[in-house]
């Protein structure tokens, strides 16, 4: 999968040629667009879990942040397309079932 020479890629797309990464993650993240930090970060958390997935729970524990803070990241990633429920579940550290997202 080639790159479009002619498309303008932001910082994060540049260093990810430089460092040799798929351009696969390359044309996601020119999807990303006005996203805020916190979104893209959480994007490509879930990204980079590939068919396994997360949780809310696990992207907080693997970011450092808050579940509570989370749920609008969530319901934006699932609105612009970016993230998508898988319909399964499987049990937080607490024990309770958690939906289990997916990037697309």
């Amino acid at each position: 999968m080639g790159v479009n020479r002619g498309a303008t890629l932001d910082m994060f797309a540049e260093a990810a040629l430089l460092a040799g990464m798929d351009a696969t993650l390359v044309s996601v993240d020119s999807r990303l667009g006005p996203l805020t930090s916190r979104e893209r970060h959480v994007f490509l958390w879930i990204w980079d879990r590939g068919p396994h997935g997360a949780t809310r729970a696990d992207v907080a524990r693997g970011l450092d942040i808050l579940d509570q803070s989370l749920g609008s990241v969530f319901e934006n990633l699932t609105r612009a397309g970016l993230i998508k429920d898988t319909g399964d579940k499987r049990p937080t550290p607490s024990g309770r079932p958690a939906r289990i997202f997916v990037a697309v």
